[in-house]
């Protein structure tokens, strides 16, 4: 009995089923790159970023109006704040987001974006840090942002990720 021809078919099956699984594969990325669409953002004035703080701002920071944004937000304590007051925000427009992040590194540089999902209700607010060098110095950043005002029933999350940095959340 002749057993090439058998080989023949399961080689020619196990390529089909390889080609199979890796159209799925890139397929399956293109569709979940495609499901969330960028949101323009404002980043805020770094005087606003030093001189205020938030409870909120270890796990992250939503703030969808004017009440929230008195209780939430303080103006710390220094002498390069005594003259500074919170910016006018107008709420019915615009959701602030802040999330601190600890970074090490000669250098740092904090790359954010946001994006959205409508088919699942997201929003992501993302903070890539580049750290550069082999510095010890911890550094803390609060990125605080503008984006335009969230949905209903929309959920945010917020994402970092960072070098060299073991806990940098």
């Amino acid at each position: 009995m002749d057993t090439r021809p058998q080989w023949f078919l399961l080689i020619i099956g196990v390529l089909a089923l390889g080609g199979i699984l890796i159209s799925f594969y890139f397929l399956g990325k293109s569709l979940e790159s495609s499901i969330y669409d960028k949101i323009e953002f404002i980043e805020l004035d770094q005087n606003y970023v030093k001189c205020i703080n938030a409870v909120c701002l270890s796990e992250g920071c939503v703030i969808n109006n004017l009440e929230e944004y008195n209780n939430l937000i303080e103006i710390l304590d220094s002498p390069e704040c005594e003259q500074f007051s919170l910016p006018k925000i107008d709420f019915s427009q615009y959701a602030l987001l802040g999330k601190s992040v600890k970074a090490t590194g000669c250098e740092r540089e904090f790359i954010r974006e946001v994006e959205r999902a409508d088919g699942t209700k997201k929003i992501l607010y993302k903070i890539d840090v580049k750290e550069r060098g082999f510095c010890k110095l911890l550094a803390i950043k609060n990125n605080w942002i503008l984006i335009p005002k969230i949905p209903s029933g929309y959920k945010l999350e917020f994402f970092v990720r960072c070098g060299r940095v073991e806990n940098c959340g």
